[in-house]
């Protein structure tokens, strides 16, 4: 470039320049680009009337992000999650189990049942014709005159009793045998014979095993205590589960809601595995859900349960310590040595009385504290 064009391009330069720089401080927003906009600058050497060299370019501004997250380790949380399944998996299982041998063992107490009142009906057929006979007997000595009539009469009314004896055995292996055609679900004009075994003197007198062999073979088949079992190693692995979300200060919320929901998911987990009681009624096994349950009566042997739903209670064979240890504490609280309520369907508590529908059942002084506790009252 010769010194004249030098002399006439340089001062326009300049003056581009500083037109330039005073329009950006009136206007600084406008001497920015806009993000993610392109941005072309370009250049030219001129050299008379020839452009001796010409450069373009465009080039993009802004600001770009990418947000993350991977975990690395979270203590074997997934793996203790998938063997806590298994477990769960395998007590409902055993569950199923249990209930199965609960009929199968009905059906033989049934059976055997069945054996004794058989063998007394037996025997009261054989009394009742020995006292038939000895007042066959007696008539005829007292026809002789060697038998008073106070001892004929002595030996009739033992005939009589030999005979009621008899009917009520023979009712009793007739109630036997209705109540197995219903566990069977056969119907009542079914006839059923049952095969009675001879059993020999020497297999009535074999050994019965010891206590000691019994328990051992219990623990090892019974899948109720296989299910405790199972219920051990699941409340162990929660426990490792619980500890692999162990919190460490200072905690990020996204941390604390992942605990929670941990723990949320655990605790619905364990409450939605038993929500109703099997218990015996009539013949058969009912099942009862623990919403149902308004309260639990207790009459000497036996419980009468009380449902919402239901105008007559279900009678059971049970005690209140077994039916109060197969209900949930969080629902259920003894208050009386006589009755267990479902705190849900409370309604009022009125001078130590508990309100439930259209019943007013007393608290005992044994319970009041203990009761008044649950409900959230002091004193």
């Amino acid at each position: 470039m010769n010194d004249k064009v030098k002399r006439t391009f340089l001062p326009a330069v300049l003056a581009l320049s500083v037109s330039a720089v005073s329009a950006a401080q009136q206007h600084p927003e406008d001497s920015l680009p806009a993000i993610n906009r392109p941005f072309q600058d370009s250049g030219t050497t001129v050299s008379g009337t020839e452009i001796i060299s010409s450069d373009a370019g465009t080039s993009y501004t802004g600001n770009y992000g990418l947000d993350a997250s991977w975990t690395l380790y979270n203590g074997g949380e997934n793996r203790k999650n998938i063997r806590l399944q298994e477990l769960e998996c395998e007590i409902s299982r055993l569950d199923t189990e249990e209930t199965v041998k609960t009929v199968e063992e009905e059906i033989i107490q049934l059976y055997i049942q069945i054996l004794y009142s058989s063998e007394a009906v037996a025997i009261c057929r054989n009394t009742l014709d020995v006292s038939l006979a000895q007042v066959e007997r007696g008539k005829e000595l007292y026809e002789e005159g060697t038998l008073s009539k106070a001892d004929l009469s002595q030996l009739q009314a033992q005939a009589s009793s030999d005979r009621y004896n008899l009917v009520s055995s023979e009712t009793t292996l007739q109630d036997y045998r209705l109540q197995l055609k219903q566990m069977l679900e056969l119907d009542g004009d079914v006839l059923m014979e049952l095969a009675m075994p001879e059993i020999p003197d020497e297999a009535v007198l074999s050994i019965i095993p010891d206590k000691a062999s019994v328990y051992a073979s219990a623990l090892e088949s019974r899948p109720e205590v296989l299910s405790g079992k199972l219920d051990v190693d699941a409340a162990e692995l929660n426990i490792a589960i619980s500890k692999a979300g162990y919190l460490l200060k200072p905690v990020s919320y996204p941390e604390f809601l992942q605990a929670v929901e941990k723990a949320s998911k655990w605790f619905s987990r364990r409450e939605a595995r038993q929500d109703s009681i099997f218990v015996k009624s009539d013949y058969r096994l009912v099942q009862i859900k623990f919403s149902d349950i308004l309260y639990i009566e207790g009459l000497r042997d036996y419980l009468k349960i009380h449902l919402a739903h239901e105008t007559s209670p279900v009678l059971t064979l049970m005690s209140m310590k077994s039916m109060e240890a197969g209900l949930p504490s969080d629902k259920f609280i003894r208050v009386h040595k006589s009755f267990i309520i479902n705190k849900t369907w409370i309604e009022a508590v009125d001078r130590g009385r508990i309100v439930i529908g259209k019943t007013s059942i007393p608290v005992g002084d044994n319970y009041k504290a203990n009761f008044q506790k649950s409900i959230g009252i002091d004193g």
